[in-house]
C-alpha cells in the first residue's frame, strides 16, 4: 500500500466533511453547498492562492526544492521528494486542469471518476499532510502526522 492509499484509508471521509469555503473565478466566496454545480469553484483558502492551511511550512520547504530535478539524496529526504512530486501534480491541476498528470492526480486524490470539486478539495487536504510530514522530516520535529483533515 503506498503513502496516498494509507492516508486516504485513515481519512476517507475528509472531503465529504470539508466545511471550508469555495471561491469561483469571479472571486465570489460560497460556503460549502451554496453554489451552482455548473460553476467551477475551488477551495478557499488554498495554496494556489497563497493562503493555504500550512502556508508558512510550505514556503520553508519550497526553499529546499531545486529548480529542476530531484532533491539531494532522495532516499534520506523521501518526504521532501514526495512533497516536490505532489507540488508538481498540484501545479498541473491548477495550471492545466490536470491534463498532464491525470493518473498521478487521481492517485493523490484517493479516488477516480469523481467530480472536479472533489479532486481540488482532496488534493488540498492531501497536500496538508504532505507538507507536515516533509516539514517534520526536514526540521527535526519529533512528530508523527496521522490526521490533518
Amino acid at each position: 500500500m503506498n503513502r496516498s492509499e494509507k492516508f486516504w484509508n485513515m481519512n476517507s471521509d475528509a472531503v465529504r466533511k470539508y466545511d471550508g469555503e469555495l471561491m469561483d473565478s469571479s472571486g465570489t466566496v460560497y460556503k460549502n453547498g451554496y453554489y451552482q454545480p455548473s460553476q467551477q469553484v475551488l477551495p478557499y483558502p488554498s495554496y494556489w492562492r497563497g493562503n493555504g492551511r500550512y502556508e508558512y511550512h510550505s514556503s520553508e520547504l519550497a526553499k529546499l526544492i531545486p529548480a529542476s530535478g530531484r532533491v539531494k539524496n532522495p532516499r534520506k529526504n523521501r518526504h521532501l521528494e514526495h512533497y516536490r512530486v505532489v507540488c508538481n501534480a498540484y501545479y498541473d491541476l491548477y495550471n492545466n486542469g490536470g491534463w498532464n498528470r491525470p493518473s498521478q492526480i487521481y492517485q493523490y486524490a484517493g479516488k477516480r471518476n469523481v467530480n472536479e470539486r472533489y479532486v481540488y478539495v482532496a488534493l488540498e487536504i492531501y497536500l496538508d499532510y504532505v507538507i507536515l510530514t516533509a516539514y517534520a522530516e526536514q526540521f527535526g520535529l519529533d512528530m508523527e502526522v496521522r490526521n490533518v483533515a
